[in-house]
């Protein structure tokens, strides 16, 4: 049986409507809309947001006026007091825009979200595993494929960040990176699960289209030998971190810092960078971009298992 919570005026009432039709047709336009229209696309962002601002101020402002109970006959529930962190949802989303009030997302069925600053000061953030996904900017380099390339690493939010590692396929980073916690190897058989020649732009074992969405995927082994063909390439410090400049022959350039692949506990010393491209004469091999400064670079081989810093691509 429903419990009636509290009355409106017709004008209350026809407001909420109103607000409430709005949001759900901004979200199905979300749905179908890209990024690649771009002021569409902001504009849908912003009155999205401003629509969602003024849904939620409708409500508070009806719960103060009236003094409504909840549902459950408690009081109304005020999050900047009765949250706790048992209360905590955790999924992957594209951060659309974050600001000193607002934050927007994108969550992967195509819904755009928006929060608002709240009243004890922090914002009420959704997070994957407890990080804030930053989405990096699309570089274009001047490629003759039309690939446009991350500005940053996954688990960064700034380009000499080393971010986090992942083993081929997972969508979740570790620090243990062995055969025995590898999820695509079978112990029992001492066989690794097959699933498929390239991962990439498959969200169910690519991190990149996975975590950040769009348009975004993993490099394949093609898309390291383009950048490396149609690139020039020098080693370079930013910011105390050693690394690889690309420049584009447009004069774009990004960053790829040295981060190595990570065994155990252990880093390689190498510029190492993962690939969506599984290696056809051994199933235990997956293709990585590998360089080292005194040695140059190679598209190589290295073990599946292995954790890697991954640079996505815009298709």
């Amino acid at each position: 049986m429903k419990k009636v919570v509290g009355q409106v005026s017709e004008l209350e009432k026809r407001e909420i409507q109103i607000l409430f039709e709005r949001r759900n047709g901004l979200n199905e336009l979300a749905k179908i809309l890209t990024a690649d229209n771009t002021e569409l696309y902001e504009r849908l962002i912003k009155d999205l947001g401003e629509t969602s601002i003024k849904f939620q101020k409708w409500w508070n402002q009806m719960s103060e006026k009236y003094q409504w109970e909840s549902i459950d006959g408690g009081k109304t529930f005020n999050p900047t007091k009765d949250f706790s962190d048992e209360d905590l949802v955790s999924f992957s989303c594209q951060v659309l825009n974050v600001t000193e009030t607002n934050l927007t997302i994108k969550t992967d069925e195509g819904e755009l979200l928006n929060y608002t600053k709240t009243t004890n000061g922090t914002f009420p953030y959704y997070v994957w595993e407890e990080k804030i996904v930053a989405v990096a900017q699309a570089v274009d380099l001047g490629l003759p494929s039309g690939t446009k390339w991350a500005s940053w690493n996954i688990g960064a939010s700034t380009p000499q960040e080393y971010g986090d590692d992942y083993a081929w396929g997972e969508l979740h980073t570790k620090t243990d990176f062995v055969k025995s916690t590898y999820q695509y190897y079978n112990s029992t058989s001492e066989k690794y699960d097959y699933i498929g020649n390239s991962i990439c732009g498959n969200s169910q074992y690519d991190i990149a289209k996975h975590l950040w969405g769009g348009n975004w995927q993993l490099p394949s082994k093609t898309d390291f030998e383009e950048l490396v063909k149609n690139c020039t390439m020098q080693w370079s410090n930013i910011g105390g971190v050693r690394g690889i400049m690309f420049y584009g022959k447009n004069d774009n350039s990004i960053f790829l810092p040295a981060g190595g692949a990570r065994q155990h506990d252990n880093i390689e010393n190498y510029c190492t960078y993962g690939t969506g491209t599984l290696s056809p004469t051994a199933e235990e091999d997956v293709y990585a971009f590998v360089a080292e400064e005194r040695y140059g670079c190679d598209i190589n081989t290295r073990f599946r298992f292995w954790g890697q810093s991954i640079r996505p691509v815009m298709k």
